[in-house]
């Protein structure tokens, strides 16, 4: 921007020529003036016109969060003030991190989640909001590497790892169930649980299940070594029946938790006679 500055010079006329002198500087003054008018308005217009984005509904629209360096950390869609639609997490470099659905405020869809390169590392099906169905993750270049189900939100067991050449890794592993009687000594029968193929990093927890509740009691059951006990208590003479339910949880070589359940019908009798 140019600024010329002019000041007011009054002369003394003493003649012809010197009248003549003021004139012309009149005109001198104002030509500067119109080109300094010029030299102002040339840059604007000489500039690309910028658009300026006003967000008139901030309840609808794509919402988005940056970190401290201005990097983008998420994009959220959102309609009447709830998520709906695409939303996507990214790395720093700018690449897509995490993206899934909305359907009114919940999950719905396949969530996938990329290694920074752009291969996919995993991709997780949601029903209403819940985790359902089988989820995949994936070594770098979208080879296969586990697959794992879920029901109404929990991991059930079933799952399956491949190796980076397609290979199963998967084997057909199982709790087991060793009754001990001890009536003879201390009125008492062990339920020994372990797994199939001695593993000795399985963890072991006991679900109650109540007919009248969707709610379900989980205990965590002492595990040393992969191997836990349950103690039932049978009085002289008695007898007792219970269902026991038993779940073994462990992580594979690859990262991944693996899942089992078993049942054990419990059905004992402490012959011993009651002493007189």
């Amino acid at each position: 921007m140019l600024f010329i500055f002019t000041r007011e010079i009054t002369y003394i006329p003493l003649n012809h020529n010197d009248m003549k002198a003021k004139n012309n500087w009149k005109i001198f003054r104002h030509s500067l003036f119109r080109i300094a008018i010029l030299l102002f308005l040339l840059p604007a217009c000489d500039q690309p016109e910028k658009t300026v984005i006003i967000q008139e509904d901030p309840y609808n629209g794509i919402r988005s969060r940056y970190r401290n360096d201005g990097t983008l950390i998420s994009t959220v869609t959102y309609k009447d003030s709830i998520r709906h639609g695409l939303a996507r997490n990214y790395y720093r470099d700018g690449s897509v991190k995490l993206e899934m659905n909305y359907v009114k405020g919940v999950k719905h869809g396949e969530a996938i989640t990329y290694y920074e390169n752009g291969d996919v590392y995993q991709v997780t099906p949601f029903v209403n909001g819940k985790r359902e169905g089988i989820q995949k993750r994936y070594y770098h270049g979208n080879k296969l590497m586990a697959e794992i189900p879920f029901k109404d939100n929990k991991q059930v067991p079933g799952l399956k790892e491949y190796s980076e050449n397609g290979r199963l890794l998967t084997k057909d592993d199982r709790i087991v169930f060793r009754l001990v009687d001890k009536t003879a000594i201390e009125n008492m029968f062990e339920l020994h649980i372990q797994m199939s193929d001695n593993s000795t990093h399985t963890r072991f927890y006991r679900e109650i299940k109540y007919e009248d509740s969707d709610l379900n009691l989980i205990i965590d059951l002492l595990t040393e070594k992969g191997k836990t006990m349950l103690e039932f208590y049978v009085g002289r003479g008695q007898s007792f029946e219970e269902r026991v339910f038993i779940i073994g949880k462990r992580q594979t070589r690859l990262g991944n938790t693996e899942i089992f359940e078993a049942q054990y019908n419990l059905v004992v009798e402490n012959t011993h006679e009651l002493e007189t």
